[in-house]
């Protein structure tokens, strides 16, 4: 990673002259601590700005649970528990989890400091934090995102068009995990991993009821959705702007990690057959 940021900031273009499945969000981060800030391109500096994000991410878990729960001493039980499981951030410094893993902390964090009476505004600050994850790393930006409007969803008041976008967003996530690992459901592993994930999201699904006290509506959802593809699309012009290929960016983010399956894929002799234990609990939910 550290030398393909080292070509970037040369003035390479992404994805046409530097190849990397890592989205251009990261290479932002970097340009700045890097770049702006002038920190040099080391092996020290790299290591102590992993020190750095997973200490944020702690920090960032903290504010989360004392928002919700208003105690100082859970507050400090979740920042230790957090900062100490990203011990693989300090293993592998450089990489783009650091960043990711602080910007969907950042995403948990956010609600629980957010005034409850803007909801637009937190629609909008989640909806951009769901875009820069897409643009560090599709699938994850894509996953965080989903929750969000499930989370969203589950606070509109019951009407006849909040219910149907609920209906249809639980039927598609529910069946989402089969689709997505299609190309190997012919092992006995992913066909266990697909079915308990199926009844691991009916489960959270059927525990998402509608919230008193929420007056937006349909509205935040919806700016959810706006502020998610804006930032998309503007990370997507900026690229093009700076002489990035369409065809060389779609192919590094989505069209080659998909394709990664096909190429190199390690399947465990052995699975932990837990479909069935999944599907009677979301029954007993």
């Amino acid at each position: 990673m550290m030398l393909v940021v080292k070509h970037v900031l040369a003035g390479q273009r992404l994805y046409d002259d530097v190849l990397t499945a890592y989205g251009p969000i990261y290479f932002l981060y970097k340009w700045l601590v890097h770049g702006l800030l002038g920190a040099a391109l080391t092996h020290d500096i790299v290591g102590l700005n992993a020190i750095g994000a997973q200490l944020a991410t702690g920090v960032a878990a903290a504010i989360a649970t004392f928002g919700v729960t208003g105690s100082l001493l859970l507050g400090a039980v979740a920042q230790i528990l957090v900062t100490f499981h990203l011990v693989t951030v300090r293993w592998e410094p450089g990489h783009p989890q650091e960043l990711a893993g602080l910007l969907t902390m950042l995403m948990v964090a956010l609600p629980s400091i957010a005034p409850v009476r803007s909801p637009t505004r937190l629609a909008v600050g989640l909806g951009l934090l769901a875009a820069a994850l897409t643009m560090i790393k599709v699938n994850l930006g894509v996953f965080a995102g989903l929750a969000v409007w499930m989370a969203l969803l589950s606070l509109a008041p019951s009407a006849r068009a909040s219910t149907a976008l609920r209906v249809i967003s639980s039927a598609g996530i529910v069946a989402l995990p089969w689709p997505f690992m299609w190309t190997l459901m012919g092992a006995p592993a992913t066909q266990h991993f697909a079915a308990t994930q199926t009844a691991a999201l009916t489960a959270l699904l059927l525990m998402a009821r509608p919230q008193p006290g929420w007056s937006s509506g349909l509205r935040a959802p919806l700016v959810l959705i706006a502020a998610w593809a804006a930032g998309v699309m503007l990370t997507v012009l900026a690229m093009v702007f700076l002489g990035t290929s369409v065809p060389a960016l779609l192919d590094s983010l989505i069209l080659s990690p998909w394709r990664m399956s096909s190429l190199f894929i390690y399947m465990p002799p052995g699975y932990f057959g837990s479909a069935l234990a999944g599907a009677v609990g979301a029954g007993g939910r």
